[in-house]
């Protein structure tokens, strides 16, 4: 939305305004690309409470939604503790299945860190319904990325999960796909190349023949 030429709403501060459409199925506030590395005066950047009442809402008013694109958002955070802590419990409310966040950029700006992984971690245990998840072009460290695998195995509480990984450095995707599949606990087919995707089979524990 603009005014006077000057973009005003956009991103996660346009839906408070659209809280009446509860029927909506796909939404999508994706944010600009060209404007990262721009005139820092036009960016958005979402701080703690812009996140904790974008998720809050969502919860509350879109039950029907499905698939959200968050494409190129840039998150600063004061509390990332604190932040992740309340955002979990308003992801357990969304029915969200697809989510596309392309470009994240996640900072901890007290500590000066990093913090994608986390802010992924957070959205993986916590979205009951997720089967898709979009990250095409997300900076992520071999350590990184490692951490989500594992975060996966452990804390995913779905079973089939397909993550689009294009423009990920290969040794970020083959640490995360051995987190996953370290202690046999899900299978995992990877397809390189141009499409780049991740396809995880997690393996149910009572389906395990327990060895005495």
């Amino acid at each position: 939305v603009s005014v006077n030429d000057r973009l005003a709403l956009r991103g996660p501060l346009l839906l408070p305004f659209l809280a009446g459409f509860t029927a909506l199925s796909e939404l999508d506030l994706s944010l600009d690309k060209s404007e990262i590395g721009g005139n820092s005066g036009s960016l958005l950047f979402i701080d703690d409470k812009i996140l904790i009442q974008f998720f809050s809402t969502l919860g509350s008013h879109f039950k029907n939604l499905q698939t959200l694109k968050m494409n190129y958002w840039r998150i600063n955070l004061e509390d990332s503790d604190k932040t992740m802590r309340q955002i979990s419990k308003q992801l357990k409310m969304c029915n969200l299945s697809f989510l596309k966040a392309n470009g994240l950029i996640v900072t901890d700006s007290i500590k000066r860190q990093q913090m994608e992984h986390l802010f992924i971690q957070t959205i993986l245990a916590n979205l009951q319904c997720l089967t898709w998840l979009c990250l095409d072009g997300v900076k992520l460290t071999i350590s990184q990325s490692s951490s989500i695998g594992k975060w996966i195995k452990e804390r995913y509480p779905g079973t089939l999960l397909e993550i689009s990984a294009k423009d990920i450095n290969v040794k970020s995707i083959k640490a995360l796909v051995a987190g996953v599949e370290e202690g046999g606990r899900a299978e995992v087919t990877y397809i390189g190349g141009s499409t780049c995707r991740i396809k995880i089979n997690k393996i149910q524990k009572n389906s395990k023949t327990k060895k005495k």
